[in-house]
């Protein structure tokens, strides 16, 4: 939400980036041989000269599967797309910054909670379980 992109018209489209690096052959740069650490420190340097808030270090279990936060966010894009920025800061805080399991169910309910309100929470949580929008993976399950 910098002013410097004030400017600027940001479409943001939930992905499941998992599924298109696997369907490309891409390697997860955090699993080449020096790119792991070199991306820690320049996504550190990047939050310090951005002031981006960002807790130093990534959650605990990164890089985590996150296919249900990408479900819930499509979910919530096709209903609720005025509101895609705002969960998207709610989430991104809770991960990068309070370090909370984002892709554990009870999580992302209370999170998409704090936007919605528990019964349309719920209401999203239960198109994920369904998984209606889903695209590139049939697969779902959430962690516990």
């Amino acid at each position: 939400h910098s002013a410097i992109f004030a400017k600027c018209d940001v479409t943001y489209a939930p992905v499941f980036l998992g599924g298109i690096m696997k369907a490309c052959g891409n390697t997860p740069p955090i699993n080449i041989k020096n790119k792991g650490p070199y991306i820690a420190h320049e996504r550190n340097r990047w939050a310090r000269m951005f002031n981006i808030p960002l807790k130093e270090g990534v959650p605990p279990g990164f890089p985590a599967n996150t296919l249900p936060v990408q479900r819930a966010l499509t979910a919530v894009d096709m209903l609720y797309p005025d509101t895609l920025t705002e969960i998207l800061d709610v989430l991104f805080h809770a991960s990068f910054v309070d370090h909370q399991p984002v892709n554990e169910k009870e999580c992302l309910l209370a999170l998409l909670g704090k936007v919605y309100g528990h019964g349309t929470a719920e209401d999203i949580i239960q198109k994920v379980v369904q998984s209606p929008y889903v695209i590139l993976d049939s697969a779902s399950s959430f962690t516990t």
